[in-house]
């Protein structure tokens, strides 16, 4: 087995402008071992979940990206063809949307929509499957749950179909876009626990985009900060959380920490007029 299932260099995506091509994400590394759990963490707007939808060769996506290296389980994407992309998503690596709304089709139910992930590769569950997989994300009434239309479901309940529909084909990565953010804080572990069970079950790697250090320290060995489309520092989670390098992963921890400090005044991050320096993490 590899020690590297995703290995990305240099990652660059542009958007196009009136002005032209207007470069949105700088030139990034990142990577993830067979197993392993990665946090991606930065503000809104930093470009996690567009240098993650780029792995996925950006579907209906207006963006345009380049890297020097972009390999996945041996695989050159940069090669590959929209046929190919077509049956590399999902099956092998998945994506969980931050939105749950917009992820489910309101106008089908829950089994028509499962059934319809699995034809995509080819693949055909009977009820009894169906049935079995969103038993193993926690619903309990999972014959029910097939015959519901999404506005029929809860927040959390409609994260974990989202979670059961990604694990369909048991992709060897799954990609979690703020999986805790849409959901009542009381299911936020529950969630978690339920990504960690998958990444132990079935050794599946995950990615977890995020801004909340607390989901980071629970969850992922290792992280990525990032801050105006440039990674400003990688390590271990424990590093960053106590011994961080760069002047942005400081201020972070500063916000994380202040969070659970008696005190009733919150941490900020002081206003720059230009953006933190990723040089000490380079």
């Amino acid at each position: 087995m590899s020690d590297t299932l995703l290995d990305l260099k240099n990652l660059t995506i542009h958007f196009p402008t009136e002005k032209g091509l207007e470069p949105i994400v700088h030139g990034i590394d990142f990577e993830i071992s067979p197993g392993e759990i990665v946090g991606l963490i930065g503000e809104s707007g930093s470009g996690k979940t567009l240098s993650m939808k780029a792995l996925l060769g950006g579907p209906g996506e207006a963006f345009q990206f380049k890297a020097d290296r972009l390999s996945f389980d041996g695989k050159d994407l940069s090669r590959l063809s929209d046929k190919e992309w077509n049956a590399l998503r999902g099956k092998t690596m998945a994506y969980i949307p931050q939105n749950t709304s917009d992820a489910l089709t309101p106008h089908h139910t829950i089994e028509k929509q499962l059934r319809e992930t699995a034809k995509i590769h080819k693949l055909s569950l009977n009820k009894e499957q169906l049935m079995g997989k969103l038993t193993t994300v926690g619903i309990n009434n999972p014959e029910a749950v097939l015959s519901m239309y999404p506005r029929q479901l809860s927040g959390g309940m409609a994260q974990r179909v989202l979670i059961a529909m990604s694990t369909l084909l048991d992709p060897k990565l799954i990609i979690a876009d703020e999986p805790t953010s849409a959901i009542d804080a009381s299911l936020k572990n529950m969630v978690l626990d339920l990504l960690l069970s998958i990444n132990k079950r079935n050794q599946t790697s995950v990615i977890i985009i995020t801004h909340d250090f607390d989901v980071v320290s629970k969850m992922c060995s290792r992280a990525y900060v990032m801050h105006h489309g440039k990674i400003m520092e990688e390590g271990l989670v424990s590093d960053l959380l106590h011994h961080p390098k760069n002047a942005y992963t400081e201020g972070l921890v500063k916000c994380f920490a202040s969070l659970s400090e008696p005190s009733p005044e919150f941490y900020t991050m002081p206003e720059k007029e230009a953006p933190y320096d990723s040089s000490i993490s380079r």
